[in-house]
C-alpha cells in the first residue's frame, strides 16, 4: 500500500531554519520493503534478465538469499543502493509499469554494472523508484492541516520539527514518545522487527525513524544518501527527521534497507 504525499515547501535542517521543496505529488510506501516482497520480486527478476550483486537478508538475523521464513515481514537488509534501484526496475516490469532507471537509454537490469547504476538517469516513467532525500523528509515531517504539540506552520500546513522522530509527539530526548514510533537501540533488543508494528506518522507511514535506515536516490559526491534511523543506532543523532547520512552505493548493512515511491503522474 502507498500513501499520496503532496507537492509542498517544508522546513528543513535540524533547527528548522531552512526550506526545501518537492514540486510534484508522489506516492510513497507505507512500509519498508519486506524480505518476503524483495525475495518474490527478485525470483521473478532472475528469470527475466535481471542480475543482483547481493541477494538480501531477512531482517538482521537471516541467511543470504534463502526463502522467506516466519520473519519474512521484517525489512530486507544487506542490499546496496545499486541493488535497490535495479530491484525497483524489476518490480515495475513485473507489475506492468515502465522502469524508471536507465543508462544510455537502456533499462538498468544488473546491479553489478557499477558504471550503469552510478550514472543512472531517473526518467519520468510511471514505475517504482526510490524517493529523493527531499521527498523522504517531506513524507517524514508531514502533518497536514491539523497541528500537534510543537508542530511548525508553513503555508497552511503543519510539519514535524527536525529534532523529532517521524510521527512522535515530542523530541527524541523523550524516550516514551520515541519508543511509540520507532525500533531503536533502546527498545529493539538488538534486532529488526516486523514492519508496521509501531505507530505510523500522520501520513500513515510506518518505521520512518526506526527499524532500518532507508536508501534514497539522492547523491552527495560519489556517495548515496540514506535517511531515517535503525534498530542499532544511537537515537539522539540518527532518528531525527532532519538527519541526513550517506555511504558508498555498494555498502551493505544489517540496518540498511529501502522504501519505494512512485511519481503521481
Amino acid at each position: 500500500l502507498m500513501r499520496l504525499a503532496p507537492a509542498a515547501s517544508f522546513p528543513s535542517q535540524m533547527d528548522d531554519s531552512g526550506e526545501a521543496s518537492v514540486n510534484t505529488p508522489f506516492w510513497i510506501a507505507e512500509t519498508q520493503v519486506t524480505y518476503e516482497l524483495w525475495y518474490t520480486v527478485r525470483q521473478w527478476a532472475l528469470g527475466n534478465g535481471y542480475g543482483f550483486e547481493n541477494a538480501g537478508v531477512e531482517g538482521s538475523e537471516g541467511t543470504v538469499g534463502r526463502a522467506p521464513t516466519a520473519q519474512g515481514q521484517e525489512p530486507v537488509t544487506r542490499v546496496s543502493w545499486r541493488d535497490s534501484i535495479v530491484w525497483c526496475n524489476a518490480l515495475s516490469e513485473m507489475l506492468g509499469f515502465d522502469p524508471v532507471y536507465t543508462y544510455q537509454g537502456r533499462i538498468i537490469r544488473d546491479s553489478s554494472n557499477a558504471a550503469a547504476c552510478d550514472n543512472a538517469v531517473e526518467t519520468d516513467a510511471d514505475g517504482f523508484r526510490l524517493p529523493t532525500s527531499d521527498e523522504w523528509e517531506l513524507a517524514a515531517r508531514y502533518q497536514g492541516v491539523d497541528s500537534t504539540d510543537g508542530s511548525i506552520s508553513r503555508d497552511g500546513l503543519y510539519w514535524t520539527p527536525g529534532d523529532y522522530a517521524s510521527g512522535a509527539a515530542a523530541s527524541v530526548s523523550d524516550g516514551n514518545a520515541l519508543g511509540a514510533v520507532a525500533w531503536y537501540v533502546g527498545n529493539s533488543g538488538g534486532r529488526t522487527h516486523p514492519v508496521a508494528s509501531k505507530v505510523p506518522n500522520e501520513l500513515g507511514l510506518y518505521d520512518m525513524s526506526g527499524n532500518v535506515r532507508e536508501w534514497v536516490f539522492t547523491a552527495t559526491g560519489s556517495n548515496r544518501v540514506y535517511r531515517g534511523g535503525g534498530w542499532g543506532r544511537s537515537y539522539r543523532d540518527n532518528l531525527q527527521v532532519a538527519n541526513v547520512s550517506w555511504a558508498s552505493p555498494d555498502v551493505l548493512g544489517y540496518s540498511l534497507g529501502l522504501r519505494i515511491a512512485r511519481t503521481a503522474l
